[in-house]
């Protein structure tokens, strides 16, 4: 008879998939209108946060709006990519996402992001066409 052996160099591998076994596959992002954390105090008013990367959202920003809710949000060019967004029961946006130019400053500066129509700012002076 022939005894059975394991190759040393196997046991890695398989303790690996062993283990994506047992904790499954990590969830998708979140869509637009999830919840988010910006990781950093906000001071609200009527400023505009945006933190990138955030990488709980599919989109990979999370932006705040005043003193409204952080939110994930993603860059657009039209109101049809933000149609796949978050309930409104668990987003806190009830009046559904647009896609718009947020701030004048900064990295995403006239960069049109899915924004919630509730509480809309002033659109921002951009320089050009969008």
């Amino acid at each position: 008879m022939r005894a059975c052996t394991i190759n040393a160099a196997a046991i890695p591998f398989v303790a690996i998939l062993l283990l994506f076994a047992i904790a499954g596959c990590p969830s998708s992002p979140a869509a637009v209108g999830t919840s988010c954390d910006l990781g950093v105090p906000t001071a609200g008013g009527d400023g505009v946060t945006i933190s990138s990367p955030a990488l709980e959202c599919a989109g990979g920003l999370c932006l705040q709006e005043g003193s409204g809710p952080a939110l994930c949000s993603a860059e657009c060019g039209s109101d049809d990519d933000c149609s796949n967004h978050a309930a409104a029961s668990t987003s806190g946006c009830h009046s559904g996402f647009t896609c718009r130019t947020t701030t004048a400053f900064g990295v995403y500066a006239c960069r049109r992001l899915c924004v919630c129509r509730d509480s809309l700012p002033a659109t921002p002076a951009c320089q050009g066409t969008l």
